[in-house]
């Protein structure tokens, strides 16, 4: 870490922050401000997300009607976040 801010710092970049996911000095927590919570939240998401992508282009070439794999996505995208908003008691 220190070598990328001693770098970025030569190349006239002073004020830009320098994160590192590494969890035991917190910096991601410093530089901007963000939990490790969040950022639990946001890998869950992403990887979430990316399972759904997946599984949805895999059975795109076997739809037995046209859309039924995207209005599958899109009802299993709702139920994920509905049952969110339970979890947060925004319901």
């Amino acid at each position: 870490m220190g070598f990328l801010r001693k770098v970025a710092e030569n190349a006239g970049f002073k004020n830009v922050p320098i994160i590192s996911l590494n969890t035991a000095n917190s910096s991601l927590n410093k530089a901007l401000g963000i939990s490790f919570s969040v950022i639990k939240d946001a890998l869950l998401a992403l990887i979430y997300g990316d399972l759904l992508m997946k599984l949805s282009d895999r059975m795109r070439p076997y739809e037995a009607y046209a859309r039924q794999t995207d209005n599958l996505v899109e009802m299993d995208v709702a139920y994920a976040s509905c049952r969110q908003d339970r979890k947060n008691n925004i319901l």
